[in-house]
């Protein structure tokens, strides 16, 4: 770490199978993460921090069964987290932050229970965080500056949230998006509340108007008064 290394990963470093520990953090090394390094099923600690790695966390990754700390931070790496990992239960230290990794948290996050510390922040999440993430182990995690849509779960304080970019969250009461609020979006409301109708996650969030995480008769009556009201 903390050197001018340069370059790709070769490939050959999936020769060093009894490899615990890699860390090459802080350097210029370029190009893909390799999936080579899911061979290493030794490895307990893999930091490849403050690089200029691109492309996806290969899924093979997942394979690390014994991995305790996973530092893909500070890279250029995008695309959504593989699934596998969030079965990696051994992991303490999970940082992918300062990444420009997107897509929709797993409800399977909240099977990393042996985390001390989880850092998402300065990347592009966007939607609802999961209520599984009060099952993971960090109790405060870092999740700032990234584009998570109310509601938020009971367990993340204001300062794990920080700032977020809302402007792509769909608008409150507007259920089927046809830019206005009226009896319809009531209708659809109701029957979310009645169970007579599954909202996909576009439409959960708009039916929640008071973003206090619950879909119920307080949102029907605000709803109302702004239909009222107009």
């Amino acid at each position: 770490s903390n050197n001018s290394l340069s370059g790709g990963l070769p490939i050959e470093i999936g020769n060093l199978v009894n490899l615990e520990y890699l860390d090459v953090s802080s350097n210029e090394i370029s190009g893909e993460i390799i999936y080579d390094l899911g061979i290493l099923t030794e490895l307990e600690v893999l930091d490849l921090s403050g690089n200029q790695l691109s492309g996806e966390i290969p899924v093979e990754l997942s394979s690390l069964s014994s991995l305790t700390n996973l530092d893909l931070s500070s890279n250029q790496i995008s695309g959504e987290i593989p699934m596998g990992l969030w079965g990696m239960t051994n992991l303490e230290n999970l940082n992918l932050s300062f990444t420009n990794l997107s897509g929709v948290l797993s409800d399977d996050i909240g099977n990393l229970v042996n985390l001390t510390e989880l850092d998402l922040s300065n990347s592009s999440f966007f939607g609802l965080i999961p209520n599984e993430i009060c099952n993971q182990g960090d109790p405060s995690p870092s999740l700032s500056n990234n584009e998570f849509c109310p509601m938020y779960p009971d367990c993340i304080s204001e300062e794990d949230l920080g700032s977020q970019d809302t402007s792509l969250c769909p608008p409150p009461g507007d259920i089927n998006q046809d830019e206005t609020v009226d009896i319809v979006d009531v209708i659809f409301v109701i029957q979310i509340i009645l169970e007579i109708y599954l909202p996909n996650l576009v439409e959960e969030l708009s039916a929640d108007y008071n973003y206090d995480g619950s879909i119920d008769i307080v949102d029907v009556v605000m709803m109302v008064n702004l239909i009222l009201s107009n």
